[in-house]
């Protein structure tokens, strides 16, 4: 990947970050009773994104931009729909009395909806994010 100022090489897998993901990814995956659901990632329209900070601190100071100014912007697709599926297969197939879910993205109510209609309880944990009421609505309990 070449950064958006200095035109230099940037190894993404060399990053602390992606380090990071890798390591709670490999042990999300040994965790019993858990499916990690990976979809596709590119980057998206608008490769760079100007921080927000910085914007100011160059409009503020003059300053010239910096690789560091920008965020790169990486998109994830395809993981709603891999869930959702796995939702439904689950439910079908009576292999589950609950589901929980971590989510606050509302693409995921047909896939509870389908679920509650089979009678598994959906147990919805939005990590601390305000899920929406519709999102809730089709949840039994929302931690």
């Amino acid at each position: 990947m070449k950064r958006p100022v200095s035109g230099g090489n940037w190894n993404l897998s060399g990053s602390d970050r992606y380090k990071h993901a890798q390591s709670l990814y490999d042990k999300l995956k040994l965790k019993p009773n858990v499916a990690l659901r990976l979809g596709e990632t590119f980057l998206g329209n608008n490769r760079w994104s100007l921080r927000e900070d910085s914007r100011k601190a160059v409009i503020r100071d003059g300053r010239a931009l910096e690789d560091t100014d920008f965020d790169l912007n990486v998109e994830q697709k395809g993981v709603d729909m891999r869930i959702g599926m796995d939702i439904a297969r689950l439910a079908l197939r009576e292999m589950v009395r609950a589901i929980v879910v971590v989510t606050s993205d509302r693409d995921f109510v047909p896939a509870f909806k389908f679920a509650r209609r089979e009678g598994v309880r959906i147990i919805l944990d939005p990590l601390g994010n305000n899920a929406p009421v519709e999102l809730k609505e089709h949840s039994d309990i929302t931690v």
